[in-house]
C-alpha cells in the first residue's frame, strides 16, 4: 500500500524521506504523533491526493503498544533514504 520508492504511486502515501517528511503536516504535532496518529487512527489526516477510508482502522487495537512504537521509530529514521 506504501512504496519506498518516490516514484511508484501506490494507494497510501511513500515511506521515503518519511522521517523527514512527518515533520508538519499537521500543525502541532510531532512526527511521532502524526506517523502514530496516522496508524492507528488513519481517516484523521489524509495527505491530500489519497483515498480516506482505505487504510484498515484495526491497527490500534491489533498492533501490541511495543511494536507499534518500535513501527513508530522505524519510520521516523527513515531520512533521505
Amino acid at each position: 500500500c506504501h512504496s519506498t520508492d518516490p516514484a511508484v504511486t501506490m494507494t497510501g502515501p511513500t515511506w521515503h524521506n518519511l522521517g523527514d517528511t512527518a515533520v508538519n503536516p499537521v500543525p502541532g504535532e510531532s512526527p511521532a504523533l502524526y506517523i502514530h496518529d496516522s496508524i492507528v487512527n488513519p481517516n484523521a489526516f489524509v495527505v491530500p491526493g489519497f483515498p480516506s477510508g482505505v487504510m484498515p482502522q484495526i491497527y490500534g487495537d491489533t498492533i501490541p503498544l511495543e511494536d507499534l512504537a518500535d513501527l513508530v521509530a522505524y519510520l521516523l529514521s527513515q531520512h533521505g533514504q
